[in-house]
């Protein structure tokens, strides 16, 4: 007998079987490798733009103007203590800074917002001076809630959710900020305010 050239049907379905499972097994991987490098800079520029975030506001924070008594007409530093419908902290923090502008302390004042809104928490400044610079306002990721707690220069101490003392700014203020399911967004911001002497 003789035996014919080519191969058998039954070599051709494990030669394709085997051919499909090799392919399936790349794709994934790529797709795997795809996804987890997606993710790496997601991660990435989320974590860099928090880290940015949180350094304008520590420096905005700790160069608070020095008070000026009761006769100011401009509160420095305010707190809107505020409930979101769903239950949801969502207070809003006014002040104003020296701490914006490029040298932090030598810049102008700013006025600063952080808080709640419709579309999440949102970080706003703007010189009190047209020329000191361009005003800002960007939106934290993942960010839903704000809790917002200050520490008196006072004999008081315990932190509150209120201030609206003319002329007057906080020891320490404290702000949480959440998810939308309450829990922390980012590791809690404690500052120490206008490190010089205030009233």
């Amino acid at each position: 007998m003789s035996r014919r050239g080519g191969f058998t049907l039954l070599e051709l379905v494990v030669a394709i079987v085997v051919t499909g499972i090799v392919a399936l097994l790349a794709y994934g991987t790529l797709q795997a490798g795809v996804d987890t490098s997606e993710r790496v800079q997601r991660s990435h520029g989320s974590v860099s733009f928090q880290a940015v975030a949180r350094a304008l506001l520590l420096d905005a924070l700790r160069h608070l103007p020095e008070g000026g008594g009761a006769e100011m007409d401009t509160p420095l530093f305010t707190i809107e203590d505020r409930t979101s419908a769903s239950g949801l902290p969502s207070d809003i923090v006014t002040f104003l800074s020296n701490g914006v502008g490029p040298a932090p302390g030598a810049a102008g004042p700013w006025s600063v917002t952080l808080g709640a809104t419709d579309d999440g928490v949102r970080l706003r400044a703007a010189p009190l001076d047209p020329k000191g610079g361009s005003p800002f306002d960007v939106r934290l990721d993942g960010v839903s809630g704000l809790d917002a707690r200050v520490l008196a220069r006072s004999a008081e101490d315990f932190w509150s959710g209120a201030w609206n003392r003319l002329g007057r700014v906080p020891a320490a203020v404290r702000l949480e900020l959440l998810d939308a399911s309450g829990r922390p967004a980012w590791p809690p911001l404690v500052v120490q305010t206008a490190l010089e002497a205030v009233p």
